[in-house]
């Protein structure tokens, strides 16, 4: 429709990846490293989330960030947060629309829980949409102070928060779906932190940390954030110790999966299986005998592009 818009371009990439269809999306990606080559970081408009799952290159995350915040996060007036803590317990708030059945609370629910109560305060601005699971029930019972934010505005939400007088505020969704990057805009806490959600920089002026670890974030990719590294001492991520097993997991034979091969399983979402992993994958079903790949299945067109391509590899559907 419009082989040459910058906006359409960027747009069209997410279900060019979503359905792993490679040929568009790797000419797609050619055009928009064209502008980001130039520095044109805001013609495309493309989405960071999107952006960091296909390009490695730091300064270009950042670049792309950069224009998505220009473009979408108002500049507006501070609130005067108290900038000295009183005495008493530290006051940790956490804001994010996924406090529920989530990869967010699959991580954190044990986070929660584990917050020393004789020393920090933890208050929660959640605007979630509701549901009935486990992890939203652990959640409310985790958290001391509850604070829905659904009907509120980023200004009002940021009034709201700044009426708790927090000594930390963390984000803990930035730019993934549905969040609200224009609260902490406002600057209703002294010191403000990203945190779990976002998995880059948040390029972002009222953000002053990430929480990261030597890995993620080594000394080289300082020049390439515009918030200081809080490293924890071995891996940033939380994990809940409370998982569960499936209570009925069922049969190879429910999956329709054979019974003695060895079945290698990767359920990430279509759109993060790129070229160069799904090579690595056919080459260890062929040099591993009596072997199967389980794979999401999430369009058709997924895995009608996935099947032709293990097909070009020699590895039919049984494998």
């Amino acid at each position: 429709m419009a082989p040459d818009d910058p906006a359409m371009i960027g747009g069209a990439l997410v279900p060019a990846r979503f359905t792993c269809e490679w040929e568009w999306s790797e000419s797609l990606q050619s055009k928009l490293g064209a502008w980001y080559e130039q520095g044109k970081f805001d013609l495309p408009q493309e989405f960071p989330l999107t952006h960091i799952t296909w390009c490695a290159d730091e300064a270009r995350n950042l670049g792309v960030t950069r224009a998505y915040v220009e473009r979408v996060v108002p500049k507006v007036e501070q609130i005067a947060a108290p900038a000295h803590r009183r005495s008493g317990r530290i006051r940790i708030g956490y804001l994010s629309s996924d406090f529920r059945n989530h990869a967010t609370m699959h991580l954190m629910a044990g986070v929660f829980e584990h917050h020393d109560r004789e020393r920090f305060e933890v208050f929660a601005y959640d605007y979630t949409a509701p549901d009935i699971s486990e992890y939203r029930q652990r959640f409310l019972d985790a958290v001391e102070h509850h604070v829905p934010i659904h009907f509120l505005s980023d200004l009002q939400a940021a009034a709201r928060i700044a009426e708790d007088e927090l000594d930390i505020l963390f984000d803990l969704k930035l730019y993934t779906g549905g969040g609200r990057a224009g609260i902490p805009a406002h600057r209703p806490a002294p010191v403000q932190a990203a945190y779990i959600g976002f998995p880059g920089s948040a390029a972002h002026p009222q953000i002053d940390y990430i929480v990261s670890d030597r890995f993620v974030t080594p000394d080289s990719s300082a020049p390439y954030y515009t918030e200081k590294f809080c490293r924890l001492p071995h891996s940033y991520q939380c994990n809940d110790g409370k998982r569960f097993a499936a209570p009925a997991p069922g049969t190879r034979g429910t999956y329709g999966l054979p019974e003695e091969k060895i079945v290698f399983g990767a359920f990430n979402q279509s759109y993060k299986i790129d070229r160069g992993s799904f090579a690595v994958w056919m080459r260890i079903l062929t040099e591993v005998p009596d072997c199967v790949l389980w794979l999401l299945g999430q369009s058709e067109a997924a895995v009608a592009n996935l099947t032709r391509q293990a097909q070009l590899a020699g590895i039919g559907r049984s494998a």
